[in-house]
């Protein structure tokens, strides 16, 4: 068995923690035929009590209210006498969010993974997304994670073991400690390019599974990204200490000396590919452009509609809520039936298998020590069926929020407020999806690819297009051709009403840290990796004086 895991110590704490935990017949979720049967399996597999029923329509649970002191946790070196409320054994672990909105760690939300939370919801949602992309015990997973912050990992406390990670690097351990595949890799993304990384992938055995964001596996299956990763990491790394370096990175060296960078990047592709051919894909599609998705087809050897991925939706605050467990029907995701999903929209709520609505808000009911009424997601699901399990897109949409990062933009004041996400409701205006409405107006209109859309709120309603460097683009034409880019009703009412004025503009905003700034910060540990994020499209709001 070879097993290449950067923190060994901590998943052994996490095999012993998970020992006694079973896990469930899920594929007989796949048989639930009526949303009254979905509902039943909610009840058993999530031990909620039906009372709950007398709250959802009325309550809203915000994620802050359930989550714990960040200034506790973000301590190098904590006293039990600090956290001993969170022992019920001698292992704790906490789990935190990304920090897409920004800010520093401090303004990151920490989680208590309660039994009852990891036994009824984490365990058997991630063993259904990963046995249902064909990963068992005498199967090989490789698996990237997030560079952690400075607190993360194992933290013994006296006779305590304190556990602290993200969230996506936790429900990946969840799947080691519970399914335990016969070897695996699991390394932080920043690493997918070393070689001494890939060295130990081509070393695995019959690999079943790639657990990785999509931006990872185009590292790899872009041939000039790979170029650049392999250069660097080979310019990069101490030969001189060449004792500690796996026996195969020192055979790689010398093939990269001997026939040189481009033919070395190219070497590395064909063997990855063909190391990775029968694999399953699991990461979340919501991002990837129709060119990515080519390189990655051609990567992995797939044939158009003949594509092995599993896309799913992991909350934090929520856990495993949905995946593309039905490999006949893989680009819908289907909602397991281990929590209570409702859909908000314009502030009206319904569960999930009877709202009329086509998209909306997820809140979501859990079990916990004490159960979480609809906690407020932020997130946006398309239902796409609500037949026995309901099945929704494979785009999760994120409900706009303020950015805590400063940002700025010429010719606004320091004041104005910075607002980001896929899903806006401006006093009536509703924006859906604005990353296709921008990429259809880049297409259409030739606006620039590398600076956003604005929507400015204010004393009146305008759209700034970046338009600087296609001077002849006639903002009437655009105004006129717009619904064909899927804008909204909203947007288009807006417009034909004069409510919402389109100019042209610069619209070029910036963190007040610049980008490299940022990327060095968050591989120390010092940012969260959410701030990395850029949006297509930001709703500014400049406050009354």
């Amino acid at each position: 068995m070879n097993t290449y895991d950067f923190d060994l110590n901590l998943q052994k704490v996490f095999y012993d923690y998970f020992k006694n935990i079973k896990g469930q017949n899920w594929k007989k979720w796949l048989d639930i035929s009526s949303s009254e049967e979905y509902e039943e399996a909610i009840f058993k597999n999530s031990g909620l009590s039906r009372d709950i029923l007398d709250e959802i329509y009325t309550k809203k649970t915000d994620p802050k209210e359930f989550s714990l002191n960040p200034q506790i946790f973000l301590k190098e070196k904590l006293e039990s006498d600090n956290i001993s409320n969170l022992f019920s054994k001698n292992t704790s672990i906490v789990c935190h969010t990304s920090g897409t909105s920004g800010g520093d760690i401090t303004k990151l939300k920490w989680f208590l993974i309660s039994d009852e939370f990891l036994n009824r919801v984490w365990v058997p949602g991630m063993q259904a997304i990963f046995e249902s992309s064909g990963l068992c015990n005498n199967k090989s997973a490789v698996i990237f994670v997030p560079s952690r912050i400075k607190v993360d990992g194992l933290t013994k406390i006296d006779e305590l073991n304190l556990i602290r990670l993200y969230t996506s690097e936790f429900s990946q351990r969840v799947v080691l400690s519970h399914i335990k595949p016969r070897s695996y890799l699991i390394d932080e993304y920043k690493n997918a390019t070393d070689i001494a990384t890939i060295a130990k992938i081509l070393a695995l055995d019959n690999i079943s599974v790639i657990s990785a964001p999509a931006a990872t596996i185009i590292k790899w299956a872009d041939i000039d990204k790979l170029k650049a990763g392999l250069e660097k990491s080979m310019n990069n790394k101490n030969w001189n200490n060449i004792e500690n370096e796996f026996f195969e990175t020192i055979e790689f060296k010398k093939l990269y000396e001997r026939i040189g960078i481009d033919n070395f990047a190219i070497e590395i592709q064909k063997r990855l590919s063909e190391a990775l051919k029968d694999s399953t894909l699991i990461f979340s599609i919501t991002s990837l452009s129709k060119d990515e998705w080519g390189k990655i087809r051609n990567f992995m050897g797939w044939n158009v509609g003949e594509e092995k991925f599993t896309n799913l939706y992991v909350g934090s605050e929520i856990g495993p809520f949905s995946g593309g467990i039905n490999k006949e029907d893989m680009y819908r995701m289907y909602v397991f039936p281990l929590v209570y999903p409702i859909i908000e929209r314009k502030g009206i709520k319904e569960f999930i298998s009877k709202t009329n609505d086509k998209y909306g808000v997820l809140l979501v009911s859990r079990p916990d020590v004490t159960p979480l009424i609809n906690i407020d997601t932020g997130d946006v699901l398309t239902i796409l069926d609500k037949e026995g399990l309901p099945k929704i897109s494979g785009e999760i949409l994120r409900s706009g929020f303020k950015l805590k990062l400063e940002m700025k933009l010429e010719g606004f004041p320091n004041t104005t407020e910075f607002f980001a996400g896929d899903y806006f409701d401006i006093n009536g205006i509703e924006v859906f999806n604005p990353r296709k409405m921008v990429s259809c107006m880049g297409q259409r209109f030739g606006i620039e690819k590398d600076n956003p859309v604005l929507l400015v709120a204010g004393d009146s309603y305008k759209m700034i297009l970046p338009l600087e460097n296609n001077k002849n683009a006639l903002i009437d034409k655009i105004k006129e051709e717009m619904p064909s880019c899927n804008v909204g009703l909203d947007i288009e009412e807006a417009i034909r009403n004069k409510k919402l004025l389109v100019e042209s503009g610069k619209t070029n905003v910036t963190s007040s840290i610049s980008h490299l700034e940022l990327l060095e910060k968050v591989r120390q540990g010092n940012l969260p990796k959410g701030v990395l994020k850029k949006w297509p499209f930001y709703v500014l709001n400049i406050p009354q004086e």
